[in-house]
């Protein structure tokens, strides 16, 4: 995928952030509550400013923590349609359109493996309470 680092993505983020990803986050030197906000069912993710993810510098147009950025962040466009219950390209990402078959086909397995541990951890931290992720679709 040719990404352009536009930001449109860091927009309003409601990145969800899997454990692993707040450790290394943490081992940059960041406490979590700078970075982290829990919904309701005990999702963590990561928090805005100014409309745009914390971790986003609009004046230099680029992510301050880009070669640790979270899970999700780097399998963008692809993203989990939680109403639908399927993998999608997120098509309002003007570069949507790059993204290769083989790209594709790689990243659909990361983020079907990354989905279906963030509500196991969501579940351990709230009474979200063992809901599970079944038969999850590719929709792409």
């Amino acid at each position: 995928m040719e990404c352009k680092r536009c930001g449109y993505c860091c927009k309003f983020t409601q990145m969800q952030l899997t454990n692993y990803d707040i450790r290394r986050i943490e081992q940059l030197g960041f406490k979590r509550d700078q970075f982290i906000r829990f919904d309701k069912d005990g999702f963590a993710k990561l928090k805005n400013k100014n409309g745009y993810c914390i971790f986003y510098d609009t004046s230099k147009k680029e992510c301050k923590i880009y070669e640790n950025r979270p899970i999700g962040c780097s399998l963008y466009p692809l993203i989990y349609d939680p109403i639908k219950n399927n993998i999608a390209i997120d098509h309002s990402c003007p570069f949507a359109d790059t993204i290769t078959e083989e790209e594709l086909e790689s990243k659909q397995t990361t983020l079907i493996k990354t989905v279906k541990q963030l509500y196991k951890e969501a579940g351990k931290r709230s009474y979200y309470k063992n809901k599970k992720i079944k038969n999850l679709k590719n929709n792409t």
